[in-house]
């Protein structure tokens, strides 16, 4: 179970657009608009998740301090495919 490399944008492609809206919205994520979209948390950092069973975990990392890391569970959602 990976999580890393599936970042949020690519759910879209998994799930209905009103129910995306609806994880964003309720999660306080925010859209950055460069060359590729990406959706980040209110420290920056980039959303990633992950669909276990009927769970899709929400989660983001990144380092604060050179060498060290830290991973955030941002959010749960019950999840039927």
């Amino acid at each position: 179970m990976i999580f890393y490399n599936n970042p949020l944008r690519d759910l879209k492609k998994e799930i209905d657009d009103e129910s995306f809206e609806t994880i964003v919205r309720e999660s306080e994520f925010t859209v950055r608009n460069s060359f590729i979209e990406k959706y980040v948390s209110e420290e920056g950092q980039k959303i990633h998740y992950l669909k276990n069973n009927d769970l899709l975990y929400l989660f983001s990392y990144g380092e604060y301090q050179p060498g060290r890391y830290m991973l955030f569970l941002e959010d749960l959602y019950n999840y039927v495919a």
